[in-house]
């Protein structure tokens, strides 16, 4: 792609601006929420991320009634794995993941 530096600005357009997208979802707000004079508001996208976020914080990051299970079953020498379960997580684990955003 070339840049061609003769090509103008359009009119009613400022080099100093960026204006909005005609095709750009337009978010829908919700929960304003107002400190002194000031406003904002979330759109339910961001609402919904925020309340997500906010479980996730919530799990523990380690499950340590599965950690001692599993610890339990290997001394026991009970635990196994069939070779479906390890080719699966091998192909999760090392499998080129799909770029965000699609």
């Amino acid at each position: 792609m070339k840049i061609d530096p003769n090509v103008g600005i359009p009119e009613g357009q400022s080099p100093n601006r960026v204006g909005a997208s005609a095709s750009a979802p337009v978010a829908r707000p919700s929960q304003p929420v107002t400190v002194g004079n000031d406003q904002a508001s979330l759109s339910n996208d961001a609402v919904k991320l925020s309340n997500l976020s906010a479980a996730l914080n919530n799990v523990p990051e380690i499950r340590q009634e599965r950690v001692s299970a599993i610890s339990q079953q290997l001394k026991n020498g009970t635990y196994s794995v069939s070779d479906q379960q390890i080719a699966r997580a091998m192909v999760r684990d090392y499998a080129p993941q799909a770029p965000s955003g699609s």
